[in-house]
């Protein structure tokens, strides 16, 4: 059985700690990926001109699934795109039929415009199990405004590898908001080049992992431009069994003086038998810059369920509000009632069957 490998940590660790990278059959997703499988659902993104990118992206999940999704016949993207100094918003739905699928996209934000997209994986059958490739890649021209909100919300059982890959000019943002939700397996990876003086690039993460859902996530920021900024923002849930995996690494090369970059995690644990790795990590090839991470993991404070329960709340109701605060944090930032209402939805009926 041939495999591939994918989220490799840029600084390799112990071996034995199996954090170092992860692993795909390759089987499960050659010649079962026909192309434009993903119905989009939005007119915009059906009918964007093809792609044709003359460089190599670097991305998250990394060189060995690109070069997968290239034998599978997805060499080209859909361009999602502004002019200069304009302003688009992009819908994607990609509701999931239990099949095996992928898509790519390319995003190109010229000079001085503003490009939001909205990505939805959702789960439109009651199996639900398959697995999605998604990779997207991103260009950021000088002083662009990029944000690109994931929820990912797919089948318990789809395995879903979600790959980003970004280029950022100089005076350049990127915003990356994700929520994941479900699946029994999800495997994403993003990896952001600052290339140009000033470039921002924020990845904030929320995710409610339960039922021995499996979640890998592996989050470089390239830092080789002066003054860039990153930041790694992760808040989450495990519950019953759930599993999960973060990579966060910040690299400062050599010639980004004046540069910072700050991870920080906040993970809640709900059951004894959950599984959590985390391993922050930040590489340094230059002296003035200033990096920061760290981590809170721990059990809801007993005081504080007490106080609650001494105000009428039952228990199982104050472990939901303490889960969704943390999903909440990334939706107050997406604005977009479409998006809030479809993730608060899908999170309270999965309270009700729980």
């Amino acid at each position: 059985m041939e495999q591939i490998k994918i989220n490799r940590l840029p600084g390799q660790t112990w071996n034995k700690l199996k954090m170092n990278f992860t692993q795909a059959d390759k089987k499960d997703f050659e010649g079962r990926l026909p192309e434009n499988a993903l119905e989009d659902g939005t007119e915009s993104a059906r009918t964007a001109e093809v792609y044709h990118k003359e460089t190599e992206f670097r991305t998250g999940l990394g060189e060995e699934f690109s070069q997968l999704l290239a034998e599978c016949g997805f060499e080209n993207t859909s361009c999602l795109k502004t002019e200069e100094y304009g302003k688009k918003t992009y819908r994607i739905y990609l509701h999931r039929e239990g099949k095996d699928q992928c898509r790519v996209y390319g995003m190109r934000a010229e000079q001085g415009s503003e490009l939001t997209v909205y990505m939805y994986v959702g789960n439109d059958s009651e199996v639900g199990t398959g697995r999605a490739g998604i990779q997207t890649l991103i260009e950021a021209g000088s002083g662009a405004k990029v944000k690109l909100v994931q929820i990912i919300d797919a089948g318990a059982e789809t395995e879903v590898l979600n790959d980003i890959g970004a280029e950022l000019s100089g005076d350049a943002q990127l915003v990356v908001d994700q929520i994941f939700l479900g699946g029994k397996r999800i495997v994403s990876g993003t990896f952001a080049a600052l290339k140009g003086r000033k470039a921002d690039f924020q990845n904030n993460i929320a995710y409610y992992m339960r039922e021995g859902q499996d979640l890998d996530i592996n989050v470089i920021s390239s830092q080789t431009a002066k003054k860039t900024r990153s930041e790694i923002d992760v808040k989450g849930v495990l519950d019953k069994g759930a599993r999960k995996l973060l990579r966060a690494t910040i690299d400062f090369i050599s010639g980004c003086s004046g540069s910072v970059g700050k991870e920080k995690e906040d993970v809640l644990l709900l059951d004894e038998n959950v599984e959590n790795k985390t391993i922050p990590l930040i590489l340094c090839s230059e002296e003035d810059v200033e990096g920061q991470h760290g981590a809170s993991i721990g059990k809801i404070d007993e005081k504080a369920v007490f106080y609650l329960k001494s105000r009428g709340l039952p228990e199982d109701r104050i472990y939901d509000i303490m889960a969704a605060a943390r999903i909440e944090t990334i939706l107050g930032r997406i604005g977009d009632d479409e998006t809030t209402e479809k993730v608060r939805a899908s999170y309270e009926g999965r309270k009700s069957n729980g």
